[in-house]
């Protein structure tokens, strides 16, 4: 592979050629981390062995530059997780959210909200929007904003009507991102304006 999602990749290695007979493990530690693995995902913890200890030192890296790491819930549809025995994805709930950041404990991550994603899961999971805010709300260092028909993350524009928008004065503190995509002129002005006369509120 040769492109921008062939992350870690490198070229040149030539041809993959098994070997006869390969044992399962070519070294005694290979097991132990397997069954390390499975272990911990028996135990209902949803991520890896690296992934808290990868999120950290990106969070150390950061730190060092005077950076904050900002991590995106996820968004699950209902049409994509009713082919799946199970959700697939991290993220897309504020449990996991709330326990994710409790082991990072690294005071400049937060999370980015998309209210789009909020509410698409909220449909696909069973949770109300409003309990998943409160209960992330800690976490919260930016605001994505945009609305759909709670089916799939369609990326519209909002009214009053929208379910974060009587919201989102708790969250003046932090940066607020527009991600209504194709706007016409007069349609971003006015989301705009909307949103200046709440934040001013």
């Amino acid at each position: 592979m040769n492109g921008a999602h062939d992350l870690g990749g490198m070229m040149g290695f030539g041809p993959i050629d098994p070997e006869a007979d390969e044992p399962a493990f070519h070294a005694p530690w290979e097991g132990r981390v397997l069954a390390m693995e499975i272990a911990t995902r028996n135990a209902g913890v949803p991520w890896n062995l690296d992934m808290i200890r990868s999120v950290r030192e990106v969070a150390d890296y950061a730190a060092a530059k005077r950076k904050s790491l900002l991590l995106e819930n996820n968004v699950i549809s209902p049409v994509y997780l009713a082919k799946a025995p199970a959700n697939p994805l991290l993220m897309t709930d504020a449990r996991e959210i709330v326990r994710f950041m409790k082991e990072v404990d690294k005071p400049n991550v937060g999370f980015l909200i998309d209210t789009g994603h909020t509410k698409v899961s909220g449909t696909a999971l069973g949770y109300d929007p409003h309990a998943f805010m409160d209960a992330v709300a800690p976490y919260v260092r930016a605001l994505h904003l945009s609305d759909n028909d709670g089916r799939e993350d369609q990326n519209l524009p909002f009214d009053e009507t929208a379910w974060f928008y009587p919201r989102l004065r708790e969250f003046r503190h932090v940066p607020w991102v527009l991600e209504a995509y194709r706007l016409e002129d007069g349609t971003m002005k006015q989301q705009v304006a909307m949103l200046a006369a709440c934040k001013a509120a």
